[in-house]
């Protein structure tokens, strides 16, 4: 059963139970009549052979009542419909504590090697930039499973996904600051730096619309992009009919923010 789904059920059970707990404003209370059969049992200041006691009616059975008008109703009837909201709070007190454990173990990863999510993870970070297909040729999981898994690690922020012709998977942190120096070392060079900024907002794009958006020759704009594809600064997509570029999601960029 789906996580959605038995938030949906605590949500239903949770209403009942408030429908059967919160008094009704209208008809709050009723009359109740225990009659006695020997009146010796009934206490000396009582002078009538019945005791007559006011209780609080939960809602829906007070509008059950006040629908067939019945202002008398049975003791019996008292005793089953808050037997009823006993059960129906306990269970929803316990659906709610399984689904706050449930929630906790599904957010926090395992760091078991054996593990699914684990074993993706390890894939990525020996073949970054792969496909789901790929991931699932390499695994042998499921697409849903696969899809399930790359969710969970994007949420714990282990992998980062990139659109452009495809959507593409990468590992975050998995380079060394000796090598981010370096990197952003190639963008002390101004022509550099737009060809950075102008693919870190446009990702995917292509060879010739950068040109035609910082205005230089293509054949000094491919050497350009040759030099941080070496770097590590951007990532190239080529396929058949046109090659994408886009900048490494390993690069932490609030930290080199004086460079965007």
């Amino acid at each position: 059963m789906r996580l959605r789904t038995i938030l949906l059920i605590l949500l239903i059970a949770g209403l009942f139970a408030l429908l059967f707990a919160v008094p009704n404003l209208y008809y709050p209370t009723a009359e109740v009549r225990i009659i006695s059969e020997d009146s010796n049992h009934l206490p000396a200041a009582s002078s009538n052979a019945d005791i007559a006691f006011q209780i609080s009616l939960p809602y829906v059975l007070a509008h059950i009542l006040q629908t067939f008008n019945i202002s008398q109703p049975p003791l019996w009837l008292f005793q089953i419909s808050w037997t009823l909201l006993g059960i129906i709070t306990t269970l929803f007190g316990l659906l709610t504590s399984g689904c706050i454990l449930l929630l906790y173990t599904r957010k926090k990863l395992s760091e078991n090697p054996d593990s699914r999510h684990m074993k993706i993870l390890s894939y990525l970070t020996d073949n970054p930039g792969a496909q789901q297909k790929d991931i699932i040729q390499a695994t042998g999981y499921s697409r849903g499973s696969v899809s399930h898994h790359l969710r969970r690690l994007m949420q714990g922020v282990k992998i980062c996904q990139i659109k452009s012709d495809a959507v593409r998977y990468y590992p975050i942190g998995n380079v060394t600051v000796e090598l981010h120096q370096s990197m952003w070392r190639l963008l002390e060079n101004e022509k550099r730096k737009r060809i950075f900024q102008t693919i870190l907002h446009h990702p995917g794009i292509s060879q010739k619309h950068i040109a035609e958006e910082i205005q230089i020759p293509v054949t000094t704009l491919r050497w350009h992009l040759e030099k941080m594809q070496k770097g590590n600064l951007i990532l190239v997509d080529e396929n058949q009919q046109r090659t994408s570029y886009s900048v490494n999601p390993s690069l932490h960029l609030l930290e080199y923010a004086q460079y965007l």
